[in-house]
């Protein structure tokens, strides 16, 4: 809002009128999409992917992860992993 120049608030509800979501809300799902992009790499750890996508830690990371999908991310990798070698 300081860089445009523009009321803090005044901003927050321009962005919930265009986006449906808060910036926070928005910077998570941008975050987790993020993520789940990475679980692709089998060689980047889960704690690599957290700190990579702006998490302080691991747990963070889970609890935002488990939130949105329902299922841990180790869980959500070894599912995509398994949906890829089946075809």
């Amino acid at each position: 809002a300081e860089i445009v120049g523009i009321n803090r608030v005044y901003l927050h509800k321009l962005f919930v009128k265009n986006t449906g979501i808060g910036p926070a809300r928005y910077l998570m799902e941008c975050r987790l999409k993020k993520a789940e992009t990475l679980m692709e790499h089998e060689e980047l750890s889960l704690g690599d992917i957290a700190l990579s996508t702006g998490f302080y830690d691991v747990s963070h990371f889970s609890k935002a992860f488990t939130s949105k999908h329902g299922i841990s991310p180790g869980k959500y990798r070894l599912n995509k992993k398994e949906e890829k070698e089946r075809g």
